[in-house]
Formats: structure tokens, C-alpha cells, sequence
């Protein structure tokens, strides 16, 4: 028995099928998805989602804050911004979150500041995350 799992951004989709398990970032810590899972919606935080394909990892991704829909045959993702991990660089997250805060120098409306904020703060949570990933 297998899982399709499959993450979504406004710019990306990525599927993997037949995979083992899942985890994810929750909100309320990691949590392990596997073929069968009760049907559920949950919060994710910014954080690595592991795929497995048996005991194997298959792909690690670094994402923003998001939602997960689970269903016994299916995790679906969904997140403003996700990376493959071994493809992200840490100094490219600097050089995003600089470019954020020169543009919010710029701003003066309201609705664009509050936008700005959240991308650097979500920004500074992914750079954390990958900071702890490359330490190992």
C-alpha cells in the first residue's frame, strides 16, 4: 500500500506517487503520514517535509507555513513557497530577506507593508531552518 503525495505554491506543483511516508512540519510538531491516515486538514509551520519511499528518503523540501489535506490515499501541501533542500542556499535566503526589507523602506501602503512583513518573517523561519539542516 502506497501514498501519492503532492505539494502545491502558486508557482509549482510536485507529485510523487506510490511513496511509503510522509512528514510534516505541524503546527503543533512533526507529524508522520502513511497510507491509510485518517482524513484530516492540518496547519503546517515553515519546516522540512521528508518523503520515504520505504525506509529510503527520497526528497527533503523547506517550506513556508501552509496547510496539509490528508486523506487515507493522498497528502496534498499546500504553501506560498517551498525549495528541495540540497538545491537551497542559505545565502541566497540573506540576499531575500535584504531585498524584503529594501522594499519595505519603499512602501507606503498599508496592505503591501503587512505582505513585506510576513515574507521576511517566513523568510528568517525557512534561513533558521536551513542554518539547522547544513549544521549536521
Amino acid at each position: 500500500m502506497t501514498l501519492i503525495f503532492q505539494i502545491v505554491s502558486p508557482f509549482t506543483t510536485i507529485e510523487h506517487d506510490s511513496v511509503s511516508m510522509v512528514t510534516l512540519p505541524g503546527a503543533d510538531g512533526m507529524l508522520g503520514v502513511m497510507p491509510k491516515h485518517a482524513t484530516c486538514l492540518v496547519d503546517l509551520q515553515p519546516g522540512i517535509i521528508k518523503i520515504y519511499k520505504n525506509k529510503d528518503i527520497l526528497k527533503r523540501y523547506i517550506t513556508h507555513e501552509g496547510v496539509a489535506n490528508i486523506t487515507p490515499e493522498r497528502c496534498t501541501v499546500s504553501v506560498e513557497e517551498f525549495h528541495e533542500i540540497d538545491d537551497l542556499d542559505p545565502k541566497v535566503l540573506e540576499e531575500d530577506i535584504k531585498r524584503y526589507h529594501n522594499d519595505l523602506a519603499g512602501v507606503d501602503i498599508e496592505v503591501e507593508e503587512r505582505i513585506l512583513e510576513a515574507k521576511i518573517k517566513a523568510t528568517e523561519k525557512m534561513l533558521e531552518v536551513a542554518r539547522q539542516h547544513f549544521k549536521k
